[in-house]
């Protein structure tokens, strides 16, 4: 069966708003999912565009994009699954660091959601994909990759999502590591990881064109799997 469980109702330099949630904006997502031979269809918009997640972070770009309800999100996804049509209810949940795991949650607590999407696109003061707040500028190449790999796996390990997404994020600007190993990080997390990343990464293909996740970067410690076997960068 073929899915696709990564998927947004509006480019991200456009509001999300009530348009977005009508059902015929979401059966042209159905239809589209159908001719292509896609199963199951679960649409995931981030949570900072939702006027429950302000605050959540201080991050300027956060609540400026936090406009759209997300009650009414939910419940146009869910009346659209229950009416037969091949979408699943579903959010992009960003990562914010272990200090606000709490209000993570408590946003997609006691909603019905039918998968939660965890993904690292805000790291040390800036962001690993936004020109505008590049973490770049303040971190050298070498640093923002182990940031971003130590946030992925805390987030992995911290059980508030169903599977990772684009885990090979920072290569969006071109830029790769020239570390050759990634240690053991305290609070481990690497055994969660792996397996939310095979959840998510079938083949090669990753958040843009080009070989997936290093396989330096996802190269575990022998004490972390002391009887498994190593993931595989695949």
């Amino acid at each position: 069966m073929i899915v696709d469980y990564h998927c947004h109702l509006a480019p991200d330099d456009e509001q999300l708003g009530p348009r977005h949630m009508t059902d015929e904006w979401i059966a042209v997502y159905a239809a589209a999912a159908k001719d292509r031979g896609i199963a199951e269809l679960a649409l995931t918009e981030h949570g900072h565009r939702f006027v429950q997640a302000a605050g959540i972070s201080q991050h300027v770009f956060w609540n400026e994009t936090a406009h759209a309800d997300l009650d009414a999100y939910v419940a146009s996804l869910a009346t659209a699954r229950d009416a037969g049509l091949p979408i699943r209810a579903g959010i992009e949940l960003d990562w914010l660091g272990s200090d606000r795991v709490e209000e993570l949650r408590t946003l997609v607590a006691d909603r019905d959601f039918d998968i939660v999407l965890g993904s690292v696109h805000w790291l040390a003061d800036g962001m690993v994909d936004h020109p505008d707040y590049p973490v770049w500028e303040s971190h050298s190449v070498d640093e923002v990759w182990r940031l971003y790999f130590d946030e992925l796996r805390s987030a992995a390990a911290s059980g508030l999502y169903d599977v990772m997404a684009h885990p090979d994020l920072p290569k969006v600007f071109g830029e790769r590591p020239r570390v050759r190993r990634y240690g053991r990080r305290p609070g481990g997390g690497g055994r969660r990881l792996r397996d939310l990343l095979g959840r998510a990464a079938q083949g090669r293909r990753g958040a843009v064109p080009g070989p997936g996740v290093p396989r330096r970067l996802l190269r575990a410690r022998r004490a972390d799997h002391p009887r498994g076997r190593r993931p595989s960068p695949r």
